[in-house]
């Protein structure tokens, strides 16, 4: 027994259109992670490495360790905090965060701002903290698991993509 035509038709009709939903979803998915979460992921990561650097300006002025902490700070920190503001500002729609998430965010900017703040006004060995505002510890944790989950859900989804044929991905006119 065959199907009438126009169950067939249906049928086709919606699996093009469940095709092109799951390639949207593996778009979004996609655009999420190159630009939201895997370049913040990677410089939180860089500033992770490195954090304890910073520390050395407070040795002796002349010091070898407090001349490349301050170099460190100057060259590699603040421009690295500065790119992730930027990130942030431009891409945070693509983070879909909740309220964890968003807090995290704001107390990171507010935590840059002090922190440049404090340097723009020539104090060396003050850090946000001295003045009351914290480094948000979770954030780190908190983008490493939503990029570990949002990279593993993409991964599965393009194996999907792949065993569709390309005919119902294409969008008809």
């Amino acid at each position: 027994m065959s199907l009438p035509r126009d169950r067939l038709h249906y049928i086709g009709r919606r699996k093009e259109i469940e095709g092109l939903r799951l390639k949207g979803k593996v778009e979004f998915l996609s655009r999420q992670l190159s630009e939201f979460y895997w370049p913040i992921y990677l410089r939180l990561e860089k500033d992770n490495t490195i954090w304890h650097r910073i520390l050395d300006k407070r040795e002796d002025k002349e010091s070898l360790l407090q001349k490349v902490g301050s170099e460190i700070e100057k060259m590699v920190v603040l421009p690295n905090h500065d790119e992730i503001v930027s990130i942030i500002g431009r891409s945070i729609h693509l983070a879909q965060s909740d309220e964890t998430l968003k807090n995290l965010l704001v107390q990171y900017v507010r935590h840059v701002a002090v922190y440049k703040a404090i340097r723009s006004v020539g104090e060396e060995t003050l850090f946000p903290i001295n003045l009351g505002e914290e480094w948000p510890h979770n954030l780190f944790p908190e983008i490493e698991k939503r990029t570990m989950a949002l990279q593993r859900e993409y991964e599965k989804l393009l194996g999907v993509v792949r065993a569709v044929p390309d005919q119902m991905l294409e969008r008809t006119v």
